[in-house]
């Protein structure tokens, strides 16, 4: 058993977590609500924003938007496509004006909305089961990493949960501008934490490669699959200080592009990969849509292999507890996937099929969905607590 000053590092990680967590927790409910723009995505490529409708008494409608205007510049930067608005989004404040421009026919107009509700008065029953869900999750990856300090399979799997727990797929209303009031000490590890699910997929396979036993005998293994990491990891970085502190210099050569790709892309996993797999100041869009790709391309290979890895080592285990255990791990996986994909289909139903949800797609089907992930993430833990290996410390 390792000495307790060589878990400082635990400790570190878990406060991050915890402190994201909180964070972005408050942010969602206290940050401001939705400023009331609504549109489908299903303009060709290369076109600008065009609003579909406004919501009601909401602060784009009293500032004077209409359906049908197109959206060019929010706070002075320009806005083509999901991704610009989302990060000009990220840096609304309550009760402060934003400057919005848009073009109605031939006119360019010069508009001011404030925000001035808080989120949480917006919020459904598949939220607040959502961020329920999120405590849990965070909730067993703490557990995990003090209960098994010496299991590097333990370990990963509370990495996994931490970064399920604290993942945004789409930075909340004003989380930006939050960020930028505090110390960089935190902003940045708290951003960080927050999309370090881009990386999850190499933190899955690792998992594959250790769980029941060693894959790789040779350290220098590792190297490979450690690779997407070294790619990856600082481009994140970059992008973190600019998204937090100067989103300004996003606008780049051109905007960020908004194709067809990268629609699909963001369909599935949220404007997040775009903001912050981004090869600022060396951004080119036809060199950003291949580092997605790039990125879609290295994650999904993880999550296959580790799989297969998974299967082939449960067939090949003798002992009938460790297999019992490869197969629920196997099991819950798949599920993880069903949910993922559920998630994904509640996001993008409407645009997708263009009609109302049924009810298992709507706010009742996150409730459920939460109800299922925090029970699989109390299954996997129990699963990686029962099974035992030496220290690796």
């Amino acid at each position: 058993m390792p000495h307790q000053g060589n878990r400082w590092w635990i400790f570190l990680l878990v406060a991050v977590y915890l402190l994201t967590l909180c964070f972005n927790a408050q942010q969602d409910a206290f940050g401001p609500a939705d400023s009331g723009l609504r549109y489908t995505g299903r303009l060709p490529d290369h076109r600008p924003l065009q609003v579909e409708s406004v919501v009601r008494d909401s602060p784009l409608e009293l500032a004077g938007v209409r359906a049908g205007d197109v959206i060019e510049a929010v706070a002075g930067r320009a806005v083509v496509g999901q991704t610009d608005w989302f990060l000009a989004r990220a840096h609304f404040e309550r009760s402060q004006p934003t400057e919005i421009r848009i073009r109605r026919g031939e006119q360019h107009l010069n508009l001011q909305f404030t925000i001035m509700a808080p989120n949480w008065t917006t919020w459904h029953s598949g939220g607040i089961a959502f961020y329920a869900a999120r405590v849990v999750v965070l909730l067993a990856a703490i557990v995990l990493a003090f209960k098994r300090p010496d299991q590097l399979s333990a370990l990963l799997v509370a990495l996994i949960f931490a970064m399920i727990a604290v993942g945004e797929a789409f930075p909340p209303s004003g989380w930006g501008a939050a960020l930028r009031h505090l110390p960089a000490i935190l902003s940045i590890p708290i951003a960080v934490a927050s999309v370090s699910w881009l990386l999850i997929a190499v933190v899955w396979f690792s998992l594959c490669a250790v769980f029941p036993r060693p894959l790789f005998a040779r350290r220098w293994s590792w190297a490979f699959v450690l690779a997407p990491v070294a790619i990856f990891l600082p481009l994140i970085l970059v992008s973190t200080v600019a998204v937090i502190y100067r989103p300004a210099v996003l606008d780049m050569p051109t905007s960020f592009l908004d194709s067809h790709e990268i629609r699909i892309i963001q369909g599935i996993w949220g404007v997040i990969p775009s903001l912050f797999i981004n090869p600022w100041p060396f951004y080119l869009p036809a060199r950003q849509e291949w580092l997605l790709e790039l990125w879609v391309a290295v994650s999904s290979l993880n999550w296959i292999a580790g799989y297969l890895i998974l299967v082939v080592m449960s067939l090949r285990v003798r002992e009938e507890p460790e297999r019992r255990r490869m197969r629920t791990l196997a099991f819950a996986l798949l599920m993880i996937w069903m949910v993922a994909g559920h998630n994904v289909l509640v996001r993008n139903w409407g645009n997708v099929f263009g009609t109302t949800p049924p009810t298992v797609f709507s706010s009742m089907g996150l409730v459920i969905e939460a109800i299922a992930f925090s029970f699989l993430a109390l299954s996997l833990t129990y699963t990686v607590l029962k099974h035992r290996v030496r220290s690796f410390v």
